[in-house]
C-alpha cells in the first residue's frame, strides 16, 4: 500500500541548502511475539514534507511521523517516531543518510515487547505525487 503525505509550502533558504521538498520510501515493520503466536506488521509507504517540515501517516495500526533535515554536507538526518493506534510510541529513531542511499534502522521496541525495523530511502522532490497526478490525467 503506497500513501503519500502533501508537504507543507516550503521555500528553500541558505539554512536548508539542498531540495524544496523529501520523499522518504519507507518500510516499516513490527514483530510481536506473545508467547503463542508471532504477529507481524509491515507497512510500506511514500512519505513527501518539506526540509524541516514533519509529516506524519496511519496505515495498518501505526503512526509513522518523520521529519527530514539536510545539512551542510548534503546528509539528511531523519527522525522517524512509530507509535500504535492508541499513540504510544513504540519506536523513535534519527537516521543519517544522503539521498538516493538506504538507511536502516532495528531493535527492540520501547515497551521492550517487540522488535522493529525502519528501512528508508530518502529522495529528492516527491514522484510519488508526479506519478499520482500522471495516473489522474490518464483517467
Amino acid at each position: 500500500m503506497n500513501n503519500v503525505a502533501e508537504p507543507s509550502a516550503h521555500a528553500a533558504t541558505a539554512d536548508n541548502a539542498g531540495a524544496r521538498e523529501y520523499q522518504l520510501n519507507m518500510s516499516i515493520g513490527m514483530t510481536r511475539d506473545d508467547g503463542k503466536a508471532t504477529r507481524d506488521q509491515r507497512v510500506n509507504m511514500a512519505l513527501c514534507m518539506g526540509p524541516g517540515k514533519p509529516a506524519s501517516v496511519k496505515a495498518h495500526g501505526l503512526n509513522v511521523s518523520t521529519r527530514v533535515a539536510p545539512d551542510a554536507d548534503g546528509k539528511l538526518g531523519i527522525d522517524v517516531t512509530v507509535a500504535d493506534e492508541s499513540g504510544k510510541t513504540l519506536a523513535e529513531t534519527r537516521l543519517l543518510g544522503r539521498p538516493n542511499e538506504l538507511v536502516h534502522a532495528g531493535g527492540p521496541s520501547a515497551d521492550h515487547h517487540a522488535r522493529y525495523s525502519v528501512d528508508i530511502t530518502p529522495l529528492e522532490g516527491c514522484p510519488a505525487r508526479a506519478a499520482e497526478k500522471t495516473q489522474t490525467a490518464a483517467v
